[in-house]
């Protein structure tokens, strides 16, 4: 079965990476855009893959985290 990255607000929407790549940060050229002081412009990248999502941090001040 292929891994699937599955990213879902309580408004319901969210997207939904099944393979490649997905960009978050502040700038409107990434796949998830975070209007917070606390995300860099390009904060992080996550490669899904059939093996799993790996997530990497691109240099961003604050680090990341999940919950």
């Amino acid at each position: 079965m292929a891994a699937r990255l599955l990213l879902r607000w309580t408004d319901d929407k969210g997207i939904a990476q099944e393979s490649g790549t997905l960009g978050i940060g502040r700038v409107a050229e990434n796949d998830l855009v975070l209007d917070s002081t606390r995300v860099s412009r390009n904060h992080a990248r996550v490669t899904v893959s059939d093996s799993g999502a790996i997530i990497e941090d691109l240099g961003s001040s604050n680090g990341d985290r999940i919950a």
